[in-house]
């Protein structure tokens, strides 16, 4: 099937003219035949039905590639350029794509189960429904990036950018956000339950229906937050004390 399927690749590269498909399509039969091309130019390449688990692409031009279908296990894509990428409900679990530029590329619905996108740049991109489960985020730029419905569980954030995120109904459960930047995000529903937001910048941030039971909010700037309807249960606040204030209406405490 691999066999079939790299077949079906070098036959199309050789179909487009390098004019119209903006690769070099050497490296494109070097990707799908070797898996390991470090650098390569595959921009405005069609990637999709490709199996490139493992492969070894660390900073390869990837711009507005289409990787529909394709499977990325633990793929290494370290430093690439993937801006406008189309990378959709395809998985790429255990991914590296730490301080990759991933601005206004396509990721709704992807498995990014304990990916590395540490220092990585996502602003814009689109994570609908993605699942992030466990995934690192150190220090990435998400700024206006697109996360609703989101599965952030014990994600690592801390010192990431998430300025103007769209992060109605994430869940992130456990996740570490210590440090980072949420000024005019919207949590409208997200559940923050056990979430370490000590030292976070929440200024004007939208938290209403949230769930923070267990939240770390110490130390954190939260002038102008919305907290309508919020549930605050061993929620520790800014000034380092406890609010239990929806602990008795929980069903379970």
């Amino acid at each position: 099937m691999f066999k079939y399927i790299v077949a079906v690749a070098i036959l199309a590269a050789a179909m487009w003219p390098t004019s119209v498909a903006g690769f070099d399509r050497h490296d494109l039969n070097q990707v799908v035949t070797e898996g390991d091309c470090q650098r390569c130019d595959l921009t405005n390449a069609n990637l999709s039905d490709l199996v490139l688990s493992g492969a070894n692409l660390e900073d390869a031009f990837l711009a507005n590639v289409i990787f529909l279908r394709s499977v990325l296990v633990e793929t290494n894509l370290s430093g690439a350029y993937l801006r406008g990428a189309n990378m959709a409900g395809i998985d790429m679990g255990g991914a590296s794509l730490a301080a990759a530029e991933l601005s206004d590329a396509n990721l709704t619905n992807t498995n990014l189960v304990r990916a590395n996108l540490a220092g990585a740049t996502l602003s814009r991109a689109v994570l609908g429904g993605a699942n992030l489960e466990d995934a690192n985020l150190s220090a990435a730029i998400l700024i206006e990036a697109y996360l609703t419905d989101a599965n952030l569980l014990g994600a690592l954030l801390g010192g990431a950018e998430l300025a103007g995120a769209d992060m109605r109904h994430v869940n992130l459960t456990g996740a570490n956000l210590t440090g980072a930047n949420l000024t005019d995000a919207d949590l409208a529903a997200a559940d923050l339950t056990g979430a370490i937001l000590a030292g976070a910048t929440l200024t004007d941030i939208d938290l209403s229906d949230s769930n923070l039971t267990g939240a770390d909010l110490r130390f954190a700037l939260m002038n102008g937050a919305v907290l309508d309807g919020a549930i605050l249960c061993r929620t520790r606040m800014p000034d380092g004390g406890f609010n239990d204030t929806d602990c008795d209406s929980r069903a379970d405490p």
